[in-house]
C-alpha cells in the first residue's frame, strides 16, 4: 500500500507537507500551487489510496499520545518521559506509557494501542524488529510517529541529541588536558546508541591525529556479561602503561567503571580520567563527581511533544531536529602524570 511518506520520497517534500496537500490543509498553511499538484500528480501516479480504517480512525481521534518505553530504561527515560507528559497537558494533550521488555508481544502491544486510537504514537530508543512492527502498523493507519534518541527509521519527527558533538567535546576536553592515550567503553555494538558514540570517538580520535588503540577498548553486553567488565579492567590495570582517560557511552557505564577501577589500583583521577554520557542525576552525586557530557534529556522529551503537536494541528514542521550537549566538567578528569 503506497504511504505518504512514499509520495514524500518520490517528491522530494517533507512528509508533512505531502500530508497537508493531501488533507487539504495547503491552503491555510500558505504551501504553494505548483507543490500542491505535484504532490497531487505523484497520488495518482502512485496508486495512492487513504486507508478506510485510517479514514474512521482520524474522524474520531483521541488526544493521547502513545509512549513506547522498554523497561530497561531506568532513569534515563523517566525524566525525559515526564516532561513529555508535562508539555503535553500544557497543550490540551495527555499521555500513556506502554512498558515493554525484552520478552514481550510487542505486536499485541502495538495493536492494543491502535485500538485506543491514539494521537500519536512515541519510540523511545527503539530499534530492530520492534520499530519495524511500529513503522508499519504507524503507517498503515496513519498514526503519525515520534523517534526520539536514536537517528534511523522513517517517522513524522525525529529528536535526538547531536552524539557526535558530544563525543567531540570530551576528546577535545581530555585533548586539552594534555591526554593522548584516549579509549571509549561502551555497551555492544549491537545498541545504536553505542554504535554512534563508538564510531564518533573514532571520528574525532582521527580528527586529532592520535592513535586509535582499538584493542584497548570495550564494547560487550554490560548487564549480561558483567564479568567481562571486569575482565577488562584487571586488563587495563595490568598494562605497563595504561590509558590515561576513559570515555563513556553512557553515565551508567561510567559509574561502573568509577566503581571498577579502585578494586584495581586505578585512581580516578589522578591515574585515569573518566568522562560520562549522559547527565544523569545520578551523576551528581557520586564521589567523585562525575565530568559527563549532558544530553539534555528534559528538552528531548519536551521538544518531541511540541512539535509533534504542532504537526497534528498541520503545521510545518522540522523531521529531524538534533539538540545541542553541554559538557559538564566535574572532579572524575584532571591532566595526566605524566604531562603526555
Amino acid at each position: 500500500m503506497v504511504s505518504i511518506k512514499d509520495i514524500a520520497r518520490h517528491t522530494g517534500f517533507g512528509v508533512s507537507t505531502v500530508s497537508a496537500v493531501l488533507s487539504n490543509k495547503a491552503n491555510r498553511l500558505g504551501i504553494k500551487q505548483a507543490t500542491c499538484e505535484k504532490i497531487t500528480a505523484a497520488a495518482v501516479e502512485l496508486g495512492y489510496r487513504r486507508n478506510d480504517i485510517a479514514a474512521q480512525m482520524q474522524s474520531g481521534r483521541s488526544k493521547t499520545l502513545i509512549q513506547f518505553l522498554p523497561d530497561f530504561h531506568g532513569d534515563y527515560l523517566s525524566r525525559s518521559a515526564l516532561m513529555t507528559n508535562i508539555a503535553a497537558l500544557r497543550l490540551g494533550y495527555t499521555t500513556r506509557e506502554i512498558v515493554f521488555s525484552r520478552n514481550s508481544d510487542f505486536h499485541a502491544l502495538v495493536n492494543s494501542a491502535i485500538e485506543q486510537r491514539p494521537a500519536a504514537f512515541f519510540a523511545w530508543n527503539i530499534q530492530g524488529p520492534r520499530l519495524e512492527i511500529l513503522q508499519k502498523d504507524s503507517r498503515r493507519y496513519h498514526i503519525p510517529l515520534a523517534l526520539l534518541d536514536i537517528d534511523s527509521g522513517d517517522a513524522e519527527v525525529r529528536v535526538l541529541t547531536d552524539d557526535l558533538h558530544g563525543i567531540r567535546q570530551a576528546v577535545d576536553y581530555l585533548y586539552e588536558l594534555g591526554h593522548r592515550r584516549i579509549v571509549h567503553v561502551t555497551d555492544t555494538l549491537k545498541a545504536h546508541y553505542a554504535k554512534f558514540r563508538f564510531n564518533a570517538y573514532d571520528r574525532c580520535m582521527k580528527e586529532k591525529g592520535l592513535v586509535l588503540e582499538k584493542s584497548l577498548c570495550y564494547h560487550d553486553y554490560l548487564t549480561f556479561n558483567p564479568e567481562k567488565l571486569v575482565q577488562y579492567v584487571r586488563m587495563l590495570a595490568s598494562l605497563p602503561e595504561p590509558p590515561t582517560a576513559v570515555t563513556c557511552g553512557s553515565d551508567y557505564i561510567a559509574l561502573k567503571l568509577m566503581m571498577l577501577f579502585p578494586r584495581f589500583g586505578l585512581r580516578i583521577p589522578e591515574d585515569i580520567s573518566l568522562i560520562g554520557f549522559g547527565g544523569l542525576p545520578l551523576a551528581r552525586v557520586t564521589v567523585p563527581m562525575l565530568t559527563t557530557i549532558d544530553q539534555s534529556l528534559d528538552r528531548l522529551g519536551a521538544n518531541a511533544a511540541e512539535t509533534m503537536i504542532r504537526f497534528l494541528n498541520g503545521e510545518s514542521v522540522p523531521e529531524r531536529i538534533l539538540l545541542p550537549t553541554t559538557l559538564t566538567i566535574a572532579q572524575t578528569t584532571t591532566k595526566p602524570k605524566t604531562g603526555e
